[in-house]
């Protein structure tokens, strides 16, 4: 089965193409990770699957649907870095609101526990806390539904190496319960060790994609394009 399928999506800002023409298919049951350099596109094609931003071209269907004419009907686990959280409140008060809004019977303090926030740091306003800490907060409210798809973006910026593993523990647990996930990560290492599957993105589009078993070495994909050489004559070499 299929979780995610996308046929020729892009995204245009005025004269910038962010997302060009991108076809994926994302297997259900699958850890899917984006890699590529900053500006990529990675985090606007998670912004189009999850419903936030509208296409300028193409079709994308989530789940069975279509995530922007049908965004409240889906049931997604949501991770954005830039995300905005009210500062006055705190990550017990975040969390205890998104499992009221999933009508979920998790229990707050276990998720927060969960995801590696301390019991002296889950009553504190989220204003104080650290980007590790927030990047804590914001899974824990992705995890707060049970949601059979996970769109995690940069989900490990800020974490040390222990939340780094703690992390890669959720991302299975959650697999192993039947979720999808796909996230994005600058982190290769991460990606090669966690994920079934993966795609490449560079200039809004997928140079290669596929079972990572099946795939080449992928690092060059955050690896900066080399400079020109010019020579004396003032050519480049």
């Amino acid at each position: 089965m299929t979780a995610i399928q996308t046929n020729g999506l892009t995204k245009r800002f005025k004269n910038h193409v962010a997302v060009d023409e991108i076809d994926l298919t994302v297997p259900s049951g699958s850890i899917y990770g984006l890699v590529g350099p900053n500006g990529a596109g990675k985090s606007t094609l998670l912004e189009l699957l999850s419903g936030f931003r509208s296409p300028t071209a193409g079709s994308a269907t989530v789940l069975g649907m279509d995530p922007v004419t049908e965004r409240s009907q889906l049931h997604l686990g949501i991770l954005f870095t830039q995300r905005t959280m009210y500062r006055r409140l705190s990550a017990l008060e975040h969390v205890r609101s998104a499992i009221a809004l999933h009508d979920s019977q998790l229990d707050a303090v276990e998720l927060c526990d969960r995801v590696g926030l301390r019991a002296d740091t889950v009553s504190r306003r989220v204003g104080s806390f650290s980007t590790g800490q927030l990047q804590r907060t914001k899974l824990a409210i992705a995890l707060a539904g049970s949601p059979p798809l996970l769109l995690l973006d940069e989900p490990t910026a800020g974490l040390d190496p222990d939340g780094v593993k703690r992390f890669e523990r959720i991302v299975h647990a959650e697999r192993d319960r039947g979720a999808t996930v796909v996230l994005s990560s600058h982190r290769v290492h991460l990606l090669e060790s966690l994920c079934t599957h993966v795609a490449v993105v560079r200039d809004g589009t997928i140079t290669s994609s596929g079972p990572i078993d099946s795939m080449e070495s992928f690092a060059h994909a955050v690896e900066p394009a080399p400079a020109p050489v010019y020579s004396p004559s003032g050519g480049a070499e």
